[in-house]
């Protein structure tokens, strides 16, 4: 599930707690806010695709996880109404 994180300028590996390769974080420092506007979109959208991907998969761990006595079946005679 865990990939590796990527600079999001170059796609240069970088570690866990950066947005930015070094080369980057010098040209355009080290706070969010002060970057170009294109820059924290791209921030942004990969930070949002990330949470996206992780509540998918939290999501289809709760569903691997469900019993399946527990589901609730359907008379044969009534599938067609569903």
């Amino acid at each position: 599930m865990s990939q590796a994180k990527k600079c999001v300028v170059c796609g240069k590996p970088i570690t866990w707690r950066f947005w930015i390769c070094e080369k980057h974080r010098k040209e355009y420092g080290d706070n969010l806010r002060d970057w170009p506007e294109w820059l924290q979109f791209l921030v942004k959208d990969t930070r949002r695709e990330q949470y996206s991907d992780e509540r998918q998969q939290r999501l289809l761990d709760m569903i691997d996880d469900l019993d399946p006595k527990h589901l609730i079946s359907v008379d044969p005679q009534d599938e067609d109404r569903f």
